[in-house]
């Protein structure tokens, strides 16, 4: 993946379910990554957690996934203001309208399917990003 051709689009309804741990292509999840910018909103704090689907996609995976965190922490994974910012101008896919909007976009690249899920608020995670192996 080069960080120049990175089209980060809006989810769509029919893969609601690929924004969390429970999904039907559990199965096919790399793994996912949760991440938080701190009590001032301007840190970064992330983990990855490995999934049934680490085993089937080799090396490659990580290295593609630090290129698109890198990419993003330029724009929409840079601070809670920068993701507020970003969805404003970028309307993504509303995951949950409840109490704290959660927000979906996804990227594509030739292998793997990438599902971010932005909650830009104090007092919870501020972004998920599940990997999934395309081609299964």
């Amino acid at each position: 993946m080069k960080e120049n051709i990175l089209s980060v689009i809006p989810g769509s309804e029919g893969n609601k379910g690929y924004y969390y741990s429970d999904s039907d292509r559990e199965y096919c999840c790399v793994g996912h990554i949760r991440g938080d910018f701190g009590k001032n909103g301007d840190e970064y704090w992330a983990t990855f957690w490995e999934h049934e689907g680490s085993n089937a996609a080799g090396k490659d995976c990580r290295e593609e996934l630090t290129v698109l965190v890198n990419t993003l922490r330029n724009n929409l994974l840079k601070s809670r203001k920068a993701m507020r910012k970003h969805i404003q101008q970028h309307p993504p896919l509303i995951l949950d309208a409840g109490e704290i909007m959660t927000y979906g976009y996804q990227v594509s690249t030739e292998k793997y399917d990438y599902y971010i899920r932005c909650s830009p608020y104090p007092g919870v995670y501020d972004f998920y990003i599940y990997m999934y192996i395309r081609e299964v």
